[in-house]
């Protein structure tokens, strides 16, 4: 018992320690969009229970068709098609991000890499030990996992691969113990783990089923096999249940994964061949240049021929127990190489480099998913991310949170805290700065949020799918924009803008932030006949809906305008004070008067949000004036009569 409580405790200081080296060297950030489709779908799990990833609705731009984030559902709601097994690990922890604040769900949810590198690397330690290795070995062979390959990078990040490995070490782990029922389960669970990061892996399902038969197929009846590959299949059965539910939920069917296996798209459009050289002895790509210790199977592979076998450090372990000095010396060698280029890794963010190929060495665009940049420059050494990373080491700023100088989301308090102090039942939040996305995602109490795409065109198809999406069910849009006021770029302003009332703008957090209304379904227009100037009122509705007073203008010309003016629309009460204003150019700028053509009519909305109150005996006054001068254009009424203030006076449809 003594020996089982401190192997225990031997293998859980292993874990503990590979834990905190992940720790040590996290970046703090997402790196890949990936890592973000799957963090947003989580935060929304949490936060609204659902499984939309409408705030990405940008991500679906991608440089290449096949590489979007998502799939549109005929909901016309946007859902992630990444791994659903990272999803599912990634909602607890963004849980315990949300209870700790100091955490945060992002910091939360980058716990995964951790733990899923520290419960890996135990198996392995727990797998030498099992095979007769001693512990000075399995610390061996489980420090070159750890430090001298792929995993120590990859522990900083939330993908799909890492998680399949896991799952193929636990299956790989279970099935080389002795045959009981819980290792039997536990090699099925450890496959279905791999399945749920990447369906591609239900491929190995038939392998272990054989491997778990053919060594007792003449000991055990065919009742007591069919038992065992029962057991076995039971969790790969329930991921299947698990996923078929999932692809159910959000697309309707039992099929759609949200990935297109089309050619052109997501399909296998390489020989075989060129893929399996570029990932393992590429510069660019290869597998025995990143992790220098899978090296080291090539020496030891012909012993071991075992399906047990393919965890590479597990095959790598009669080296490190070799006792000769040549042994010793090469092992070291490559496990020092190894730790090297994993050092020179996280000595930069990745995506720097790769985002420089792109720019200078562009690929084909009607070649989707074949490479980011040109071809050749995978097998160009010159090139390879790992030359340059060592030629920028020194120069480079360590891409480690802890590290000075590091990463900073962008921060926005002022707009979080407008809209989480004004906003109502019906709002939705539509964003145009994908930068905000962080703080955006992990605050709870938000509107349902819609992130589009910037710099589109208006008819794009898609884009205006998403748009019609955010209005569908609400009553209210806030939209937070880095287009200046009347930017031609912003048309999903220019449209609300046009059909919607404009309840208020402010500059908050270095952006512009418009929250518009949805006007009443039917409002009561009341002809007029006001002139200001050659601005002509033609008529006008004032009507309130929801605690909201809608002031709706029709305008036309009387002669071209000579310039740009401004109109005013004031809320004034029984004694004369200011309740509410907007003083603004026609539809935000989007229709300002020296656009004006004879014969046309303007039609333009402006809403407060009002207690009622505040309306009690209340009128509007409507005007206008020059800008800088504040000269207001002088007001005649039907008669032609000169009205003295130069602003006209509305009643309140109440």
């Amino acid at each position: 018992m003594k020996l089982i409580r401190g192997e225990f405790a031997v293998r859980a200081i292993a874990g503990v320690a590979v834990f905190a080296v992940c720790l040590l060297v996290g970046g703090g950030h997402f790196h890949t969009i990936d890592e973000v489709s799957m963090f947003v779908t989580a935060a929304n799990v949490v936060n609204r229970g659902e499984l939309h990833t409408n705030q990405l609705g940008w991500a679906q731009w991608a440089n290449r068709p096949g590489e979007e984030q998502g799939l549109l559902s005929e909901s016309g709601d946007l859902y992630s098609k990444k791994s659903p097994a990272v999803i599912a690990l990634m909602i607890p922890l963004a849980v315990i991000g949300r209870i700790i604040p100091s955490l945060g769900m992002i910091g939360g949810v980058l716990l995964l890499g951790p733990i899923r590198t520290a419960l890996t690397a135990v198996l392995l330690f727990s797998t030498a030990r099992d095979l007769g290795y001693n512990r000075a070995i399995a610390a061996l062979a489980t420090a070159a996992f750890a430090l001298g390959t792929m995993a120590l990078p990859y522990s900083r990040l939330a993908m799909g691969e890492p998680v399949a490995s896991l799952g193929l070490v636990l299956s790989l782990w279970a099935w080389q113990k002795p045959t009981q029922l819980h290792t039997t389960v536990l090699c099925g669970a450890g496959l279905a783990l791999a399945i749920g990061a990447n369906a591609v892996y239900a491929g190995f399902v038939f392998i272990f089923a054989i491997a778990l038969i053919l060594p007792q197929w003449k000991s055990k009846s065919l009742r007591e096999h069919a038992s065992q590959l029962s057991l076995f299949a039971l969790p790969i059965a329930a991921i299947g249940a698990a996923l078929a539910a999932y692809n159910f939920a959000r697309f309707g069917s039992v099929l759609q994964t949200g990935y297109h296996f089309a050619a052109g798209q997501e399909g296998f459009s390489t020989p075989l061949w060129w893929g399996a050289l570029g990932l393992t002895i590429s510069p660019a790509r290869g597998l025995l240049w990143y992790s220098p210790p899978a090296l080291l199977t090539l020496v030891a592979w012909p012993r071991f021929l075992l399906p047990i076998t393919a965890p590479l450090l597990i095959v790598c372990l009669p080296l490190f127990e070799s006792k000769t000095m040549r042994s010793r010396i090469g092992v070291g060698a490559i496990l020092c190489a190894g730790f090297a280029v994993q050092i020179v890794g996280l000595a930069t963010d990745f995506n720097i480099y790769e985002g420089e190929l792109e720019s200078q060495f562009p690929v084909d665009k009607s070649k989707p998913l074949l490479y980011h940049h040109d071809p050749s420059l995978v097998y160009d050494a010159r090139r390879s991310p790992i030359v340059i990373h060592f030629q920028r080491v020194a120069a480079s700023r360590p891409d480690i949170a802890w590290w000075p100088g590091g990463r900073q989301p962008t921060p926005i308090p002022e707009i979080l805290s407008t809209i989480q102090t004004q906003q109502t039942a019906d709002d939705a939040l539509v964003y145009l700065v994908p930068e905000i996305i962080d703080p955006l995602v992990e605050t709870a109490n938000l509107p349902p949020t819609f992130g589009l795409p910037v710099n589109v065109r208006p008819d794009d198809a898609l884009a205006n799918r998403l748009f019609d999406r955010t209005r569908r069910d609400a009553i209210r849009v806030w939209m937070i924009t880095w287009y200046g006021a009347s930017d031609p770029g912003n048309w999903y302003e220019a449209r609300l803008r046009e059909h919607w009332a404009s309840v208020s703008e402010q500059a908050l957090d270095g952006y512009r932030v418009i929250l518009f209304a949805r006007p009443p379904m039917e409002s009561v227009t009341v002809p007029a006949d006001a002139t200001f100037g050659s601005l002509r009122l033609i008529a006008y509705a004032t009507d309130i809906d929801s605690a909201t007073l809608f002031v709706e203008l029709h305008w036309g010309a009387t002669e071209l305008p000579a310039g740009d003016y401004t109109a005013f629309v004031h809320v004034v009460g029984a004694d004369g004070a200011l309740i509410a204003g907007q003083d603004r150019q026609p539809l935000g700028g989007y229709r300002r008067t020296s656009m004006w053509r004879l014969g046309e009519t303007v039609v333009d909305r402006f809403a407060f949000a009002l207690a009622p109150d505040q309306l009690d005996d209340a009128h509007v006054e409507v005007g206008w004036y020059s800008w800088p001068s504040l000269q207001r254009l002088p007001l005649t009424d039907s008669s032609g009569s000169r009205v003295e203030t130069d602003s006209l006076t509305l009643p309140i449809n109440r």
